[in-house]
């Protein structure tokens, strides 16, 4: 009865150990079976999703690995890794490790190519007979000899110095992978020997000034010219220039030394004179002098400017000798005219006159100025000659005339063509309108003027071109379909305080002043107005528009700026012409633009200034009131001291009204405008 279940226990064991069945706690067939296709599919999958990688490594690498998101898979030459970012380390003795990163596109072939870098190379660096020698590799200091250097592999320069030797340089191939060479440069010594010796002996010696023994003497110089003193007491000095080889060995002739009987004391009427012995230089009067007595010497005293004086003299034996002498002016003859009469002459800074004289004058520079009330003061330096007249006419330039040469053709930095208004006597005039003008606006107030001071005047408005130097991406805009924005059309849209900002860029460019100050946004002008760039003021744009800056009489101010009477004449200017659909449109006048025109396109005035009248209004310097009528006349005035708004004088391309075409009208705005430009202006003296 026993047997039975021992048989079926043996079976069940037999089925256990054969893998049949299913044990309890273990893994089906099916599921081993699974995970192994699983794995597979794994690998397939891997397969198909990589990309192939070569690495070319030079020389080749001893180790290489690959790091990344997955393990690289070796394939033949290659590697099959996952897409993605990998680092590649590779190592080789001798060579610095190498480690590069490397992107793994989806789907394409990767390379990766590198070289090793080597190791540097160990140098042995003696310098026979020296220690302490500076060495430099390619230049850079890298010790003292003897030493062992770390240098990078490739073709080096070694170079050596040391005081008191030649320097030295040798060119060698470093072989680097820290490997040990040698080098060996012997330097050469830099100095030669030099023997000298004197009659008497016994003398001190002094080499380049300095104290090295007593004669005769044997001693080592550098290489180049040295200098040579040899002094004893009771004898002349004696020197001695040589010139020293390296390596090179000299014996000097000996010296002989005169003996010192005497002394020449000697001075000269004018001191600073100059003293030849016997045709030698000795020096400049007040003057002692060390001489052998009892000989004749030819002694030559000169000085610029005087005769000189030449004696024979000669020195008591054991004393003292003294000589004073004086050198009479040398004189030359100017014959100088100067007109117009009446003006005066200084030479060397003092008066000398009237600057029409014959003149005896010493033959050295001399510096003459020639002065007259009203006209540019003339200057010149000249060397007269002994024994030669010289003829000098002069015509002095009015203050006007001179002025105008200097400004002649001048130009802002800008590239603005500047004309001179010269103001030679105070310039009295009326800005405003009388009462009885019919078109006359209320703020067009008539009271006296009176501007003392030259100016200069763009001749042109500030064009688009000229702005944009001062800022790029300034952009006038359009009218209508009509483009304002062409580099030679007026700058518009510009606001007043970007105009005195420009004018002060100006100003910035040529070294001058700037007429504008800015604190916390705000423009204000400097006061008293300097020579700076600014705009001009209400008062000089009248006198230049409507009196032609003093070419037409104080009473007859022009009305329009092409006469008196309307219409105006066909091309005088741009201003609303017919057709242009503008409010106030001139009936029968054309100008062939419908907004702004290039500027200086039409003619300009007496005054050579363009587009006074048309073309775009311009801002002036000041601030916007309403004056009183009358008083006093005001000098050189600038406007009130603040306010909101600036005055715009000038009509322009939308002007067509009897009131606004007048050159007395007067605007004004806070704001930029489309028809609204400006010019500058600055402040020029008739005296530089």
């Amino acid at each position: 009865m026993s047997s039975a279940p021992e048989s079926e226990q043996s079976q069940r064991f037999g089925q256990r150990f054969a893998g049949g069945g299913k044990p309890s706690g273990g893994l089906s067939p099916a599921r081993i079976a699974l995970a192994v296709f699983a794995v597979l599919l794994a690998g397939v999958a891997y397969v198909i999703a990589a990309s192939p990688l070569r690495v070319q490594v030079t020389p080749e690498a001893e180790s290489l690995s690959i790091r990344g998101l997955l393990p690289a898979v070796p394939f033949g030459d290659r590697y099959l890794v996952f897409p993605g970012s990998y680092v590649v380390e590779a190592e080789r003795e001798g060579y610095k490790p190498l480690q590069q990163s490397v992107r793994v596109p989806y789907g394409q072939a990767a390379t990766l190519s590198a070289e090793l870098q080597k190791l540097p190379g160990k140098l042995r660096v003696t310098t026979p007979p020296v220690e302490g020698a500076k060495l430099f590799v390619d230049g850079i200091e890298s010790g003292t000899s003897p030493a062992t250097l770390d240098v990078d592999a490739g073709e080096r320069e070694i170079r050596v110095t040391a005081e008191r030797y030649l320097p030295a340089a040798q060119r060698l191939t470093i072989e680097g992978v820290g490997k040990l060479q040698t080098l060996e440069i012997a330097l050469q010594p830099a100095w030669g020997r030099l023997a000298v010796s004197t009659l008497p002996d016994k003398a001190r010696v002094r080499l380049d000034g300095s104290d090295i023994g007593e004669a005769p003497l044997a001693f080592e110089a550098l290489q180049g010219p040295h200098t040579l003193e040899f002094t004893k007491d009771g004898w002349k000095p004696a020197m001695r220039t040589i010139e020293v080889r390296a390596g090179q060995s000299a014996t000097l002739p000996a010296v002989e030394l005169e003996r010192i009987d005497g002394t020449l004391a000697l001075r000269s009427d004018p001191a600073g004179a100059q003293v030849l012995i016997n045709g030698q230089f000795r020096g400049q009067t007040p003057l002692s002098l060390a001489l052998v007595g009892e000989r004749d010497y030819l002694l030559t005293l000169s000085k610029a400017g005087y005769e000189s004086a030449a004696r024979s003299v000669r020195v008591e034996g054991g004393g003292t000798t003294r000589l004073s002498l004086v050198l009479p002016p040398e004189l030359g003859t100017v014959f100088l005219t100067t007109n117009p009469p009446g003006a005066t002459l200084s030479v060397n800074g003092q008066p000398a006159g009237s600057a029409t004289q014959r003149l005896s004058l010493q033959t050295v520079p001399q510096v003459l100025e020639i002065a007259l009330p009203g006209y540019e003061t003339y200057k010149t330096t000249l060397t007269p000659q002994r024994g030669v007249a010289r003829r000098l006419d002069v015509t002095l330039k009015t203050d006007g005339e001179a002025l105008r040469e200097r400004t002649k053709d001048l130009t802002t930095k800008a590239g603005q063509k500047l004309v001179l208004v010269y103001i030679a006597t105070p310039a009295r005039f009326n800005v405003g309108a009388p009462r009885r003008d019919a078109a006359r606006r209320s703020n067009e107030v008539e009271y006296p003027v009176e501007l003392r001071r030259s100016f200069l005047m763009s001749e042109k408005e500030v064009t688009n071109a000229e702005f944009r130097k001062f800022r790029a991406a300034h952009n006038s805009g359009l009218y209508q379909t009509t483009s304002l924005n062409g580099d030679d059309q007026p700058a518009v849209n510009v606001s007043w305080e970007d105009a005195a900002r420009y004018a002060n860029w100006l100003s910035e460019q040529e070294g001058l002043p700037p007429a504008y100050r800015e604190q916390d946004g705000k423009i204000a002008a400097v006061t008293p107005l300097g020579g700076g760039y600014r705009l001009p003021t209400e008062a000089e744009w009248e006198f230049v528009a409507r009196y032609d800056a003093g070419q037409r009489p104080a009473d007859q101010p022009r009305l329009y700026s092409w006469g008196d009477s309307l219409p105006p004449p066909r091309e005088s200017g741009n201003f609303a012409h017919d057709g242009s659909n503008l409010p106030f449109a001139i009936p029968g006048y054309v100008d062939a633009f419908p907004a702004s025109a290039p500027v200086g396109k039409f003619a300009p005035n007496a005054s050579r200034v363009y587009d006074l009248g048309g073309n775009v209004a311009e801002w002036c310097h000041d601030f916007y009131d309403v004056p009183a009528p009358g008083g006093a006349a005001r000098v050189d005035p600038s406007g009130p001291a603040g306010g909101r708004f600036h005055v715009i004088k000038g009509a322009s391309w939308r002007s067509g009204s009897a009131t606004e075409l007048r050159l007395s009208y007067r605007d004004y705005a806070e704001k930029p405008r489309d028809d609204l430009g400006f010019r500058v202006v600055r402040y020029v003296d008739a005296k530089p």
